[in-house]
């Protein structure tokens, strides 16, 4: 019998980097945030539409209800975004030429991981599998926008496609595997591929893990068996309440400042101080750290609004209502009725505005602009660069060269002086 798996490929790179997480996340309530909903939404829209030969846009009416009987729906600007997605799937599930086999797509494929991870009866369900010959590809949709996603050593994408392999080929007539992240709000696509038998030999160590986790589930953990990390804790249920991530957490916040005590009640002014007297060495051990530190005061932030909402004291603080939204019209259809009555010119009722670059693709993709058009207007689309970003050296994009701008300035500075 199958069953919603403890040890989901989804939350793998947690399990694996902390066994106890799992242990810990017993009996924290799963509330989707909005922006979770949005992200179920994107991948229904997004499966219909390959399913029933569609484009998003003739989905895209279709809404989650939330527990408080609100309604969550795509916006009108994200739907290119979830088209590129279903395109990207059709192209890769497309044949490559008049002589290849024809490719097999499976879409919401639900895999058995259960002998993968130690889970009894466990399943996950993949985005998009597409077998073509002897390759597998597998594709995994990514609808958030706050992390960049990579697909080389991802757990998640791995459990996905050695599920696929053992559910879809038996016989290990599969040779090759590509796995790919599409994350299409950040024009995102990061790819990972490895001979088949490279990855089965990842096996044992997924399961080595599982079992880890599974059994500590059963006997209980202890302190060593808590592993806080910025990955693993991120998204984590229990982040609110791990001593250990607190723990990890509040030592980093004070280990490189000169304080005379260990409480986070240091004026300001002593931690700016503080700050700026640390060496190079130094600020990266707590550059390093603070996102770990983010993530427990989230998680922090969190917890007291839970308890303010729920009626419960926390002294010091309240519940105040936030900044109003934009005012909008609660009935679009009869406030165009009333202005249309109010005599009002066509150019006094309704904004017009160009198409976007991302619009206009879209009607060069379905061709309303012709393939000598599109390079014109090409010509004529500009994208502001990134701001600079701190970011650890394993990070795959290149460093900025700043020795330029420096120089620049040296310049400016002296014809200032003349």
């Amino acid at each position: 019998m199958s069953q919603h798996a403890l040890l989901s490929p989804s939350s793998a790179h947690r399990w694996m980097a902390c066994p106890a997480s799992v242990l810990a996340s017993q009996g924290i309530p799963d509330v989707p945030s909005e922006h979770a909903l949005e992200g179920t939404l994107a991948h229904e829209i997004a499966a219909q539409a390959l399913t029933q030969h569609l484009d998003v846009t003739a989905l895209a009416s279709t809404t989650h209800e939330l527990a408080d009987g609100s309604h969550v729906a795509l916006s009108e600007g994200d739907l290119p975004a979830l088209q590129n997605y279903v395109d990207f799937v059709r192209t890769a599930s497309g044949p490559r030429s008049s002589l290849a086999p024809a490719a097999e797509l499976f879409i919401e494929q639900a895999l058995s991981i259960g002998a993968i991870t130690g889970e009894e009866g466990a399943q996950g369900t993949a985005d998009a599998v597409v077998i073509e010959g002897e390759r597998l590809h597998v594709i995994d949709l990514k609808w958030g926008r706050g992390v960049r996603v990579q697909a080389e050593d991802n757990l998640q994408l791995a459990l996905y496609a050695l599920g696929t392999l053992a559910s879809l080929d038996p016989l290990g007539e599969l040779e090759e595997v590509t796995m790919t992240i599409v994350q299409p709000r950040l024009d995102h696509v990061a790819s990972w591929t490895l001979p088949a038998q490279s990855l089965r030999a990842m096996a044992p160590r997924i399961r080595q893990g599982g079992e880890h986790a599974l059994r500590l589930l059963r006997d209980g953990a202890q302190e060593s068996d808590y592993h806080p990390g910025i990955e693993q804790c991120r998204f984590c249920p229990a982040r609110a309440t791990c001593a250990a991530l607190a723990k990890h957490a509040l030592a980093a916040v004070v280990d490189d400042f000169d304080v005379a005590t260990q409480e986070l009640a240091q004026p300001l002014q002593q931690a700016s101080t503080s700050v700026a007297t640390l060496d190079g060495a130094a600020l990266g051990r707590c550059m390093a750290n603070a996102p770990l530190v983010e993530i427990w005061l989230k998680a922090v932030r969190a917890e007291v609004e839970t308890r303010l909402l729920a009626g419960a004291p926390v002294p010091g603080f309240k519940l105040v209502a936030g900044r109003k939204g934009a005012r909008k019209w609660a009935n679009g259809d009869e406030a165009e009725a009333m202005l249309k009555a109010m005599r009002l010119k066509t150019e006094e009722m309704y904004e017009l505005k160009l198409i976007s670059p991302t619009s206009a693709e879209k009607l060069h993709k379905a061709g309303g602009i012709g393939p000598r058009q599109w390079p014109k207007l090409q010509a004529l689309i500009t994208q502001d660069d990134g701001a600079p970003s701190v970011a650890p050296e394993a990070d795959k994009r290149p460093a900025l060269g700043l020795a330029a701008t420096a120089d620049d300035f040296a310049d400016v500075t002296q014809e200032a002086l003349t």
